[in-house]
């Protein structure tokens, strides 16, 4: 029994001595990161008094009466609250309509940032040139924001302070109603998906011989 277990340190020991490297991977335990949707935009051909919008825990959620052909622009500033980076994944949409049958979509986001409090406020055409009387001639449904490149996502966004850092991201998705009845009631729900940047940490030992 006690030659077994005299040949077990001996064995890793010897295996690491030929491998050289041995890597270590932590995981670091965090609270789960948190983003805000500080401001949003409806656009569509649909009077905004007969659009039913609000915020719930950080979440938009809007219901509006529509026509087959139907299209709406939704537009969020994205804020990161917290002081760990988060990686800014998608815009997750959840479309209910009444009837519930026969109802297809076509959606496109586009995502650009991040941007520091100051780069937000000196790219006025990204977002508060963009009103009810500009988004026709302000977004396209291929390009986005004409005349601006999207960023790929994930996108990284850092947290407080504003003044150091980018903390800020505009999230601009197009949903057009592609087929279904000639007229029915729709309500979206828009959320925010993070992840945290850098959930690990991996450090590699060289192994004296």
């Amino acid at each position: 029994m006690i030659i077994p277990l005299l040949l077990i340190p001996f064995g890793s020991l010897g295996f690491a001595h030929f491998t050289h490297t041995i890597e270590k991977k932590y995981k670091i335990h965090v609270d789960c990161g948190e983003v805000e949707i500080e401001s949003y935009k409806i656009y569509s051909y649909v009077g905004d008094e007969y659009v039913d919008d609000r915020l719930v825990d950080g979440t938009l959620v809007f219901s509006v009466d529509v026509y087959r052909g139907w299209f709406v622009w939704v537009g969020l500033v994205i804020k990161n609250n917290e002081f760990i980076t988060m990686n800014y994944e998608e815009t997750d949409l959840e479309i209910e309509t009444i009837p519930s049958d026969g109802v297809t979509w076509q959606i496109r986001e586009f995502l650009y940032g991040p941007f520091t409090e100051a780069e937000f406020n000196h790219n006025p055409d990204m977002w508060r040139y963009v009103t009810g009387s500009t988004w026709e001639e302000k977004l396209d449904p291929e390009e986005g924001i004409i005349g601006r490149t999207p960023t790929p996502p994930p996108v990284p966004v850092q947290g407080p302070p504003a003044s150091m850092n980018p903390c800020k991201l505009i999230a601009w998705t197009y949903i057009e109603n592609v087929d279904g009845p000639e007229t029915f009631t729709v309500q979206i729900t828009v959320s925010p998906v993070v992840t945290i940047a850098e959930p690990y940490v991996e450090e590699e030992h060289e192994v004296v011989p």
